[in-house]
Formats: structure tokens, sequence, C-alpha cells
């Protein structure tokens, strides 16, 4: 049940055919304890219980090839031995259809195959999860560890069952101990894969709303955290600024993008350390910034435009004052009330209208919306 929650909540396949192996396998052990006779009252007829039993067997390998060829990633760590695990798989679909069918012939060949397809199948699962770990899949050893016990308990359950090694008395206590063991090992190493799902999705996401040149909020991720800060401070005062740097296109013809690119980061650097730590800074678009200033009115957001502005200035090295090489430029600062009924491209609106303002004005100065 935890695998299926699992398999639903992370969208992840894996889950999926680790629930389908618990199944068979509890499928394995009902039979070899008599458990689905007693207390269960299930009742087989004649040879319908080993032909149950097989199917379980085949059916635990075949959701356990499924599973490890996720859970270890067999197509990036161990392609050959994956390929084998392929043909496994449609050799136990093949086998189970044959005895399924209603011509003895067929049924015979099905049977005939079961027992060395149990067989090689454990082994091959084993050697499949070794050539995984040995290829840099953890999950590879992980399975591994927790299979290796089982295999060889599950082997010698199934040669009980063929009425084989039955002075062994003890088979059916191990076997229920190795699955437990099994199943304890396999779900950490699933809850510690539905870890690293989460971390990498994260870090995709991250990636997503990550301004690759300033390591700001790109657009699309400002305007969501920015609504989603309105809603939140719904009560609360909001003032937003929109930057432009000055001449940024002039500075890239003369001195080249990269110039400007390194620029525009250390103005981003300047406007990091005035802002606090709850104000919501992204890159708007090309040399466009915006910023969201919660509990901040609009005097008070002037003010900090203000001193971002001369922060900039400051930070202007020594000969780009005069015609020296260094590149430098200054920024223009649109402030704006965010009303709180205000939809935000309004009031995004009316900043961008205040900063136009600062730019007829001689840039490298502060305009505040009506």
């Amino acid at each position: 049940v935890m695998a299926v929650v699992f398999a639903a909540y992370l969208r992840d396949a894996t889950f999926v055919w680790y629930a389908g192996y618990l199944v068979a396998y509890l499928g394995v052990l009902g039979l070899q304890t008599g458990y689905l006779h007693h207390p269960l009252g299930v009742h087989f007829e004649t040879q319908g219980a080993p032909i149950l039993g097989r199917i379980c067997v085949l059916g635990s390998v075949l959701f356990a090839a499924l599973f490890l060829d996720r859970f270890a990633q067999l197509a990036r760590h161990a392609p050959r031995a994956r390929w084998l695990l392929v043909a496994l798989g449609a050799a136990i679909v093949v086998a189970n259809a044959f005895v399924a069918l209603p011509w003895d012939d067929l049924r015979d060949v099905g049977r005939a195959m079961i027992n060395p397809l149990i067989a090689f199948g454990g082994v091959a699962l084993l050697g499949a999860g070794i050539a995984a770990g040995i290829g840099g899949s953890r999950y590879g050893w992980i399975f591994v560890l927790g299979w290796t016990p089982l295999l060889v308990a599950t082997t010698l359950g199934s040669l009980q069952v063929f009425g084989l090694a039955t002075q062994i008395g003890w088979a059916t206590d191990v076997g229920i101990g190795a699955g437990a063991f099994e199943a304890l090992v396999l779900s950490v190493g699933l809850a510690y894969r539905s870890v690293e799902l989460r971390r990498d999705r994260d870090r995709a996401r991250r990636l997503a709303d990550t301004d690759a040149l300033t390591g700001l909020y790109n657009r699309r991720a400002w305007l969501t955290q920015a609504q989603a800060l309105r809603e939140v401070a719904a009560a609360r005062t909001v003032s937003l600024l929109f930057i432009d740097v000055d001449h940024f296109k002039a500075l890239n013809d003369r001195h080249g993008h990269e110039a400007g690119d390194e620029v525009l980061r250390g103005i981003v650097r300047c406007l990091v350390a005035g802002l606090r730590g709850e104000d919501l800074l992204g890159r708007y678009g090309g040399e466009e910034l915006v910023v969201a200033l919660p509990d901040c009115d609009l005097a008070r957001a002037a003010e900090t435009a203000e001193r971002l502005r001369a922060a900039v200035v400051r930070q202007r090295p020594a000969d780009a004052a005069g015609a020296g090489s260094s590149p430098w430029t200054t920024i223009s600062i649109g402030v704006a009330g965010w009303r709180a009924d205000e939809r935000i491209d309004a009031a995004l609106a009316r900043a961008d209208a205040a900063m136009y303002a600062a730019k007829a004005a001689g840039r490298d100065c502060v305009r505040t919306a009506p």
C-alpha cells in the first residue's frame, strides 16, 4: 500500500513494480506456509496449488526485473544486463501464457519452461544488480544486499514445492525472514530514492525559476512570487521598484557583451546588499530589474530607491568616472505603491512609467508614480 501511494505521489513506476513484486511474493509465502488454505480458507483442485505457486514465483521474478531496471537505472549503469532481463521477462510472459492455453502440448512446454526460468531468473537478477553496482549505481548494491538472502530462501522453498530438499524443516521460516529483510532494505532504498527524486525536481524547479546570468528570479518566477506575496500580505503595504540600467546598449556596443554582463552582475550585487531579506528582487528582462518591498509605503520605497541608486554610483570603478577602460553605468528607478485591489501588471505599468520619467529627467535618478 505504501508503494502504491508513493507511485501515485511521485508518479514513478518503480514503486508500481515493487508493489507487484510484493504481491507476488506474498502469494509464494501464502502457499509455502499454508496460510492461503488456513485460516483464509482458499482451496485448490488437484495440481492447482503448484501451478499457482509457479505463477507467483515467476510473477515475483518478472516484477523484480522490472523494479530493478528502474531502481538501479540499468539502461545507464548496466545496459547489457538490462537486455538479459528483457529477454527473461519475455520468456516468463510466454511461459505463463502457454500454461493458460487450452492445448496440452503448449501447456507442457510452458510447464517445462517454468523451472529453468525460476532457477535462472533469481541468478540473473543478482548478476544484474552486481553489474549495476559495478557500473556506479548505489541502488544496484542495495538491491544485491536485499535480494541475496531472499534468492537463497526462495530457491530453497521452490525446491520443496517440487518435492526436493524436504528434509530442511526451517526453510519456510527462512523465507519469511528473508522476505522481511529484503522488504526492509528495499524500502530504505526506495525512501532514499524518493528523497533524491524530490531533490532533483526541486533543483530543476530552481533552474527553471532562476535567471542564469544574475542568479535572480526570472520574470515568470518573480511574477509568481510577487503575486503570492501580495496575497499573503493583502492587508499590508507593498511597493514596487522598476529599475533600468542606463545606456546599457551603448555599454555593450562599446565594451562588448561580456563586459555588459559583468556590469549587470555588479549592479545586482549592489542591489542585493541594499535590500532586506524579505524584499523580492528579480530580472524582468534584458537590463530591467524589479523589486517588491513588503511593509514599505511609497515614501520609504522612494528612500530605498534613492539609497540603491547612490550605492550603484559609489561602486563605480575609479577610472570609469573619466575616460578609463573600466565599464560602469548608473540606474534609473521608478517607484509605485501596489494597491491591494490592483493587478500586478497594472502596478508594474505605473512603476514602469515612473522609470521612464526618470529617464526623461536625465537618468541616474528616482521618480515616483502618482
